[in-house]
């Protein structure tokens, strides 16, 4: 690469372009020379994520085989336990309607027209929150996925139509293969399921153009709500509680000028320390 200018121009397209060599040493073997012509080149989105490449010895053909792992972190998404809910029977919001009109009745209101409308407004505000607390009471409640939804698409209707297709499914599994039922069965869930995909993707479809045409005019919700459709998460990485120097570890606080100390009499290089931190 050294030597031939079309090989150094090879090499540095893709490297400019954040692609790394994983393989750095000969593939194929001659009798007195050999050389690297398989190659993997490859760009990681986290420079934090582990990997390792390798040369196969084996005598599948005249190359080498050549291979690279890296880990891939699952998508998991796990339901919760337990939810908070608040409860909006009929007889709440009754109590609700003849509590808040109780308390604005005896409300402390300054009815000069020249007097702060703000501070009425606060008032009328705190006395509303007061009685949504009282007369909603919040509650957990375990978590049930027939009735508690974690995607705003998914409506009750929605909710109603999964626990079908599940009876559906269970109907199906009880059947005995070689029964003419089976089929009429398979047949009805392979419908209502098909049915069932299309209607959430459309509802998902229009809850998202809602968001986007509501957020017309803010560029930094549009942003979130692109990175919610992609599923993208911010990372939020605490600075380490300690780090390792000299193989003795530091703790922030009650060592620190022990740290500043050290640092200043040895005085170690800025690449040396980002090594050395421990998450």
């Amino acid at each position: 690469m050294n030597t031939r200018e079309k090989f150094a121009e090879y090499f540095d397209k893709f490297v400019t372009l954040g692609f790394v060599p994983r393989l750095t040493l000969p593939t194929r073997f001659a009798k007195k020379t050999c050389s690297l012509i398989d190659q993997i080149y490859c760009k990681l989105a986290n420079s934090d994520t582990h990997s390792s490449s390798a040369i196969l010895v084996a005598k599948v053909s005249d190359h080498l085989p050549g291979i690279f792992s890296f880990d891939i972190a699952p998508k998991i998404n796990k339901n919760p336990k337990y939810v908070t809910k608040k409860n909006f029977c009929e007889v709440n919001i009754e109590k609700f309607i003849i509590g808040v009109g109780e308390t604005l009745i005896n409300l402390d209101i300054n009815k000069n027209l020249k007097a702060n409308p703000n501070l009425t407004y606060n008032k009328i505000h705190e006395t509303l929150d007061i009685c949504h607390d009282k007369y909603f009471p919040t509650t957990t409640v375990r978590f049930n996925r027939y009735k508690h939804s974690m995607n705003p698409w998914i409506t009750p209707g929605l909710m109603k139509s999964i626990k079908k297709r599940d009876k559906l499914y269970i109907s199906l599994k009880k059947s005995k293969v070689d029964t003419p039922i089976y089929d009429t069965r398979k047949r009805n869930l392979t419908t209502y399921n098909t049915i069932l995909k299309r209607t959430i993707k459309d509802n998902k479809k229009c809850y998202y153009f809602d968001q986007f045409k509501k957020y017309t005019g803010d560029c930094k919700k549009t942003w979130n709500t692109i990175s919610t459709v992609l599923n993208r998460k911010n990372k939020k990485e605490n600075l380490p509680q300690h780090f390792i120097y000299d193989q003795i570890k530091y703790k922030k606080g009650e060592e620190i000028e022990k740290i500043e100390i050290t640092l200043t009499e040895k005085k170690p290089s800025p690449i040396s320390l980002i090594y050395t931190l421990d998450k």
